[in-house]
């Protein structure tokens, strides 16, 4: 997990940066499920319809 506090999306090339719609990249992640931290993959998710809702931890610098 890149805890660098960077724009993640100034290290992807052009052709890659998320735009209205573009494919997502693959990725995998920590989640909070339950109160169990979990590991959740976009490759689980393939044909499926999915949001991204992305939230900082509270009280982090963002």
């Amino acid at each position: 997990m890149d805890t660098s506090g960077g724009n993640a999306s100034e290290k992807l090339p052009a052709e890659d940066k998320l735009a209205p719609g573009n494919k997502a990249p693959l990725f995998s992640a920590e989640a909070l499920s339950d109160n169990q931290v979990v590991t959740v993959n976009l490759e689980d998710y393939k044909g499926k319809w999915l949001i991204l809702f992305f939230y900082p931890a509270d009280f982090t610098p963002v």
